[in-house]
């Protein structure tokens, strides 16, 4: 599935394309992540050959997320 696609469905409507772009420039492997009571996402810095990660739990709202 197209990941602006995804992204629509939680982001404002215009921040979807500009974010998927972000995505793929940077290399980020980016997360939906189930809710977690602890924390409303978080990012790894790269490491040990691996990119950038980020999660985001899927639950917050358009501007959190």
């Amino acid at each position: 599935m197209d990941k602006v696609k995804v992204l629509e469905k939680y982001l404002p409507p215009d921040a979807a394309p500009l974010i998927g772009r972000w995505i793929d420039y940077f290399k980020c492997e980016f997360k939906i992540s189930r809710n977690r009571g602890s924390k409303f996402g978080d990012y790894r810095a790269p490491f040990d050959g691996k990119g950038h990660r980020i999660s985001v739990n899927y639950d917050l709202n358009p501007y959190a997320f």
